[in-house]
C-alpha cells in the first residue's frame, strides 16, 4: 500500500489536492495529511473519515521523524511566510534523508533552479542531496494570489498595486496545479527525476488583468505599479512580515529584468484537459470575493 503524505494540506493549493486525490484514489493508496494541529484540521474534511493525520511543524524539529515514519511518497511545499531555507528547511532534509520516504513531489515554481533569489532554488538542491527519487512541479503565477495576498487592495481600495511595472506573467490556476499534483502522486515512477513546468495559456500584465476583471465586475478596478518603498509601507501596514514582503516583492519585480516564462503544454499532455483562463477563474472564484 502506498502511503502519500501531504504537507500544507489546509492550504489554498493543499485542500484542493486532497481532494482530487480523495476523488481518484483506490483502496491501495493511503493519505496522511500533515497538520500542525488535528482537530482544526479535521474540520477541513468532515465527511471522509478516511484520511489520517499527523502532527508536523516546520518550526517544530520534533514533529518531523514520527510525521515521516512508513511514509511513502511526500508532497511538500513550502510555507510563504517561512523565507530562511537554511534555518527552517535544513533540520527537516536532514531527517527527511534518513527516513522511508521514497519519493518527493515538490511544489516548486517557475524559474526555480536559475534564479538564486527564489527560496526553491536551493530547496530543490536540497532534495537531490538527500538522495531521494523526485519531481520538481514549477507553477507559473498563480491566480489565486489576486483572491489571497492581493484581495485586501481590491476589496478596501479596488486597486491592484504592485512593482510589477509592465511585466507580463504566465498565469495558472490552482485548480489545475491540484490536478496535475495528484496525477504526478499517483504516477511518480512516470514522471521522476525530473522538472516540470506547469501554467496556463495566458501571458498577461496586470493592466490586462485589470481589463479582464473589469469585464465582469459591477465595481471597476485599477491596476497601478508603485515602486519599493511605497510597497514595503504598503505591506507593513497591512501586518505582512518582513521576509515574505521581501518574497513577494521579488516574485513581482524581477519579472521586470528577467522576464523569459513562456506558455508549457505540460498540463494538457498529462491529463489531456485545457486549462483553465484568468476569465474562468475571474467568474468562478474572484467576483463573489470583490463584488
Amino acid at each position: 500500500m502506498q502511503k502519500i503524505l501531504i504537507t500544507g494540506a489546509t492550504g489554498n493549493l493543499g485542500k484542493r489536492l486532497v481532494q482530487q486525490l480523495l476523488s481518484t484514489i483506490s483502496e491501495a493508496v493511503e493519505i496522511h495529511l500533515a497538520v500542525r494541529h488535528i482537530p482544526d484540521a479535521q474540520n477541513f474534511f468532515p465527511q471522509h473519515p478516511q484520511l489520517q493525520f499527523r502532527v508536523f511543524d516546520f518550526l517544530d524539529p520534533s514533529t518531523f521523524e514520527k510525521s515521516l515514519t512508513e511514509i511513502d511518497t511526500l508532497f511538500l511545499l513550502r510555507p510563504p511566510q517561512l523565507s530562511d531555507v537554511k534555518k527552517h528547511f535544513g533540520p527537516f532534509m536532514k531527517v527527511l534523508g534518513t527516513s522511508s520516504v521514497k519519493e518527493v513531489l515538490f511544489l516548486s515554481v517557475q524559474g526555480a533552479g536559475k534564479n538564486r533569489d527564489i527560496p526553491h532554488t536551493l530547496i530543490e538542491r536540497m532534495i537531490k542531496r538527500s538522495g531521494k527519487e523526485f519531481i520538481f512541479l514549477r507553477p507559473s503565477y498563480f491566480m489565486q494570489n489576486l483572491s489571497t495576498q492581493l484581495l485586501a487592495d481590491l476589496q478596501e481600495k479596488r486597486q491592484i498595486l504592485l512593482p510589477a511595472g509592465r511585466a507580463a506573467f504566465v498565469w495558472v490556476d490552482l485548480e489545475d496545479v491540484a490536478r496535475a499534483s495528484a496525477e504526478l502522486l499517483l504516477r511518480f515512477q512516470d514522471f521522476k527525476m525530473r522538472a516540470y513546468n506547469i501554467t496556463g495559456k495566458e501571458k498577461l500584465n496586470f493592466y490586462e488583468i485589470a481589463d479582464i476583471i473589469n469585464q465582469y465586475t459591477t465595481h471597476p478596478v485599477q491596476y497601478r505599479s508603485v515602486g519599493r518603498r511605497a510597497f514595503f509601507q504598503l505591506k507593513q501596514g497591512q501586518g505582512m512580515p518582513k521576509e515574505q514582503i521581501q518574497v513577494l516583492f521579488l516574485l513581482h519585480f524581477m519579472p521586470r529584468l528577467i522576464n523569459k516564462a513562456q506558455p508549457s503544454r505540460f498540463l494538457s499532455l498529462l491529463s489531456g484537459k485545457s486549462p483553465n483562463s484568468v476569465a474562468d477563474y475571474v467568474q468562478r472564484e474572484l467576483l463573489p470575493l470583490i463584488d
